[in-house]
């Protein structure tokens, strides 16, 4: 296509060398021409999207949050003349780089000369919120938080929000959560040369803080080191936090503790829950997910029960009160003569809480690719020890992420060595039978060191990965896999599909009343329905938008809180976010 509008440009040049009108024809064509060559999804995974690579500098430790409406918010570390900058990049629905080639540069204030744990989400308006650490006061490590919107404008302004406890020398490794409000909840490790604690601060959406002082959970002897907190929402405005407390010698052990706080930050529950008996290790990083009903679920690897030196996966629920399934959690996996690796967790309501187990023999030379789920009521759901999608094998599967569709789950996993892989997508359906019969999609045919990877829904059941790839230096790449197993670019819009951008919520935030409201080409005859965080339905309506491209939904009576509108034609979906104030 670049071929071909290059020979087009050329061809124009001749024939209109002596026209007025030939500036603004080559200027269209210029235009389309840097647009085509601009990074989109591709077919072949040899060469897959481009989010960033330059030959030199290094681009590196890549997280990623969707939007709404098909986009993917991808941050980055880019490494230029020996010092670290945060950048953050946009990629549409098609694929195309919306931040420039370079990428939206967020902060090149004073970085260290190591790069840590960072976080990056999107909001109910589908604006990322970035929260890292930089070294811009005094040359401590402190939090900083930015809020950047899908143009590019930085509505915390252009230095972001810096979170300091008073009483800390270094905060590290923030973690950022929402409640039900839509205020944000930043949470941090804080230490000094006493001692280590968690550290929270919570931010109204226009990046203000809510609270006169820090939350801190820290022991008032500073003998104890508290790390590693995660938050989910709880009722209006509250949040529950999974934090751990490091125990023993030297790195030690770490337990998980939880307490549920109130919009003033104040402990709900009378003292922490003790989430488990079974410890983790002191480098596995345990996240909290919200079950849609004021508590959360979490995954974890432990030790086995009869044979401390292997590991095992268990899962453990917290409910709105504090209360737990049992004392330890229960066991997701039991496979006989293997290790056993919580690798990620998902909760889709009406189908369960997954984990995504790595399988690998005692010594760790062989892996292999297993699921496992649970109800609410810690049930499991599919047969004892799971479904092992994968064997554990020399080729040496490792998961590393999934997300569900409407129909199932892909799965994400490399194979191959620490400096020779390739990454490949399997699909389940929700009891783990295969979908995509007798073959993998291979979303990259590069052999080569690739690290920090991820996957999510963006838009009508396809799922975007993005990685950290060495096959120049090091670099960011992405790219799309379809509900059928398919790569590279959207197939066009059919009679009765929802395009994107054609549904829009009218006000969003709301108070008394909403519209969604239609812009689509083609007609729409729709299920719309009403249902909380949680998947619980509230209403279904039906709509066609030939008849009124209005549709007034019924929202004068909810609570406050984020509330889900899926529209559902026969064949294609949209789910928007309602935030009703």
């Amino acid at each position: 296509m670049a071929e071909f509008l290059l020979k087009s440009l050329l061809v124009f040049f001749y024939i209109c060398r002596n026209h007025n009108s030939m500036k603004t024809l080559l200027t269209l064509l210029l235009s389309a021409l840097v647009l085509t060559c601009d990074a989109q999804w591709v077919v072949d995974p040899m060469i897959n999207t481009e989010v960033k690579d330059s030959i030199g500098p290094e681009e590196s430790v890549p997280l990623m949050s969707n939007t709404s409406d098909g986009g993917t918010y991808v941050s980055y570390f880019a490494l230029y003349n020996g010092s670290y900058q945060m950048r953050l990049q946009l990629l549409d629905s098609a694929g195309n780089r919306l931040f420039g080639q370079m990428g939206l540069l967020v902060s090149n204030q004073p970085q260290s000369t190591a790069v840590f744990r960072y976080d990056l989400k999107t909001d109910a308006n589908d604006n990322a919120v970035l929260a890292f650490q930089d070294i811009r006061t005094g040359g401590n490590l402190h939090v900083v938080v930015y809020k950047i919107d899908k143009q590019g404008n930085f509505l915390w302004g252009n230095n972001g929000v810096q979170l300091i406890d008073p009483i800390s020398d270094e905060g590290l490794a923030p973690t950022i959560g929402f409640t039900n409000a839509q205020n944000v909840v930043i949470s941090w490790n804080a230490s000094s040369s006493a001692s280590s604690w968690v550290a929270v601060s919570k931010l109204d959406p226009s990046g203000v803080s809510l609270w006169p002082n820090t939350l801190r959970v820290i022991d008032s002897t500073f003998s104890k080191r508290y790390t590693r907190p995660t938050t989910v929402p709880a009722g209006t405005d509250d949040f529950s936090m999974l934090y751990v407390e490091q125990t023993g010698f030297g790195l030690g052990v770490s337990n998980m503790y939880a307490n549920r706080y109130d919009a003033n930050g104040i402990p709900v529950w009378s003292a922490p829950v003790h989430v488990s008996t079974k410890t983790i290790s002191f480098f596995y990083f345990c996240e909290a997910i919200s079950d849609g009903l004021d508590g959360f679920f979490v995954g974890f690897t432990t030790s086995d029960n009869n044979f401390p030196a292997i590991s095992d996966v268990y899962a453990q629920h917290v409910d709105a009160n504090g209360n737990l399934w049992n004392s330890t959690g229960n066991i997701a996996c039991n496979l006989a003569n293997t290790q056993r690796f919580c690798n990620a967790t998902r909760f889709q309501p009406g189908n369960g809480f997954y984990t995504l187990i790595k399988t690998t023999d005692v010594n760790q030379n062989q892996s292999g690719v297993l699921i496992q789920a649970f109800d609410i009521t810690g049930n499991l759901l599919l047969t004892p020890p799971g479904v092992q999608l994968i064997p554990t094998q020399a080729a040496y599967a490792d998961p590393f992420d999934f997300a569900f569709t409407s129909d199932g789950i892909i799965i994400g996993y490399t194979e191959g060595a620490l400096q020779n892989k390739v990454i490949k997508a399997i699909k389940c359906d929700f009891v783990g039978a295969y979908l995509w019969l007798g073959f993998p999609a291979y979303m990259c045919t590069q052999n080569t060191p690739k690290d920090d990877l991820s996957c999510g829904l963006f838009l009508n059941n396809q799922v975007v990965f993005v990685w950290m790839d060495g096959r120049n230096d090091y670099g960011i790449y992405a790219q799309n896999v379809s509900n059928e197993g398919l790569l590279g670019p959207l197939s066009g819009i059919a009679q009765n599909e929802i395009s994107e951008n054609s549904l829009l919520l009218i006000p969003n935030p709301a108070f008394d009343q909403t519209k969604l409201t239609s812009i689509a080409e083609s007609p729409l005859n729709a299920v719309v329905t009403i249902s909380d965080i949680s998947g619980k339905t509230i209403t279904t309506m039906n709509w066609n938008n030939a008849i009124s491209q209005e549709l007034v939904l019924p929202i004068a009576e909810l609570n406050q809180g984020v509330y889900l509108i899926e529209i559902v034609t026969e064949s294609s979906s949209k789910t928007l976010k309602l935030v009703k104030q």
